[in-house]
């Protein structure tokens, strides 16, 4: 520890116990009444009494009765223009605002980026019909046709021998899905 600390820790410490062996004594307390007279002692935790001069002069028992003039008009109404010379008119309803038309905000615009779908094969049924198969990240293969709908909102349009046809149902934005070169000419 610095040794000014320690001095100052001395001094609060030696201040505290003047401060405790002192006898209790309250304060002095100066009215402004008395200022040329002696200094009287009054303790602060004490409540004034009517009788301290701490206390000031009594109250009265009643309040004289106000001079006040009646006015001139009700505040509470509507206000009156008044023109010097010329008759009171009174306050004209204000019509009411023309109901402005309902205008509905435009539908937000929805942005469709290309479609995760591919091309995954095409094989032949044993009854002869040729089944088509695409597929997303290549995880599970879908069987479609035209008219079938895939589960992110497209919609299988048209089966071409070049490219599979697909259209954003909220958006009608159509995208083809190409086949390979291979397979795109028979």
């Amino acid at each position: 520890m610095r040794p000014t600390l320690r001095w100052l820790l001395a001094i609060s410490i030696a201040l505290a116990a003047i401060a405790l062996w002192q006898p209790d004594q309250a304060p002095k307390i100066i009215g402004a009444s008395e200022r040329g007279a002696h200094p009287i002692y009054v303790r602060l935790a004490m409540p004034a009494t009517p009788s301290s001069p701490a206390a000031g002069p009594p109250l009265p028992r009643a309040l004289p009765a106000w001079s006040v003039e009646a006015a001139l008009r009700d505040p509470f109404t509507a206000a009156e223009a008044a023109v010097a010379g010329a008759e009171t008119y009174k306050a004209r309803p204000v019509p009411p605002a023309a109901a402005e038309p309902m205008i509905a905000p435009p539908a937000p615009t929805v942005v469709v980026g290309a479609p995760s779908w591919r091309f995954f094969g095409r094989m032949s049924r044993p009854d002869g019909i040729e089944v088509t198969l695409l597929t997303r990240g290549g995880h599970e293969a879908v069987a479609v046709q035209a008219g079938t709908a895939l589960d992110d909102g497209f919609v299988v349009m048209a089966l071409a021998p070049e490219a599979v046809r697909i259209v954003h149902a909220a958006t009608g934005t159509s995208f083809d899905v190409a086949l390979p070169p291979a397979l795109a000419s028979p």
